[in-house]
């Protein structure tokens, strides 16, 4: 027996997701490696979306703000 989660709901993002966030009104925030920073309602539908120079790394929801961690970095950078 092989145990498996039911899907939900599902949303389309622009890039490969690298970060989730749960929000106090039931929303829900993405972040993806494209810096595309997405909250979708609870029924899956797009409310807002943010694009930012870089690869979104973390996200937190603190006092109503919703904290975006990113690095602005490329592999020719880090050498």
């Amino acid at each position: 027996m092989h145990p498996t989660i039911d899907i939900a709901k599902s949303v389309e993002t622009s890039g490969i997701p690298s970060s989730t966030c749960s929000m106090p009104n039931g929303s829900l925030a993405v972040g993806d490696d494209d810096g595309s920073v997405s909250i979708f309602n609870s029924g899956g539908e797009l409310i807002e979306s943010h694009q930012i120079e870089g690869k979104v790394i973390g996200l937190i929801y603190l006092e109503n703000t919703l904290a975006v961690s990113y690095t602005h970095l490329r592999a020719h950078e880090t050498r």
